[in-house]
């Protein structure tokens, strides 16, 4: 170690300097050099994080049906991309169903049933719009397409009710 504060040298540069801004220098490296090995730390750490953080798999969804099935059906069986095997029922459909909503502290209410006999569908739904109007579609579908018949509770423009006819629907 030198102790002597007053003795001068030529560095590298040609510049002149003293043992203090020396070791002033020496000083700075040694902090840099620590911080500059500090975050290499903390970017491996982090790399290495990010490598076992990557996703594993991938996500499924599935249902399944447990009950009679009536009618002709037949077994359908196929594999998904993973190469698993997966088995369904197709039988002639036939179903009913009916939910119904009225919340009088919200004035939410609203509505829906359908039944299913094979490929024809009937049914209609109810919804109470912000201005009071009850609106009710009642529909039918099959073969000849989607016919729907809507009708409001009451109109401030005075419409008639309408009758819509799409061929593409199903």
């Amino acid at each position: 170690m030198v102790s002597c504060e007053s003795r001068s040298f030529w560095d590298d540069r040609g510049s002149r300097g003293s043992i203090k801004h020396l070791r002033k220098r020496e000083r700075s490296a040694t902090v840099i050099g620590a911080m500059a090995s500090e975050l290499l730390s903390v970017l491996l750490l982090s790399t290495l994080l990010l490598i076992n953080a990557k996703p594993e798999g991938h996500a499924h969804s599935f249902q399944h049906f447990h009950g009679p099935v009536l009618g002709n059906e037949h077994e359908i069986i196929w594999n998904d991309d993973d190469g698993h095997s997966h088995e369904d029922y197709v039988a002639h459909p036939h179903y009913t169903f009916s939910y119904g909503i009225e919340d009088h502290h919200t004035g939410d209410y609203h509505g829906q049933k359908e039944q299913r006999d094979g490929s024809e569908v009937f049914g209609e739904y109810t919804v109470k719009e912000p201005d009071g109007n009850i609106r009710t579609v009642k529909y039918r579908a099959g073969k000849d397409g989607f016919h729907a018949k809507v009708h409001n509770s009451h109109r401030k423009d005075h419409q008639q009710d309408h009758d819509h006819h799409h061929d593409d629907y199903f």
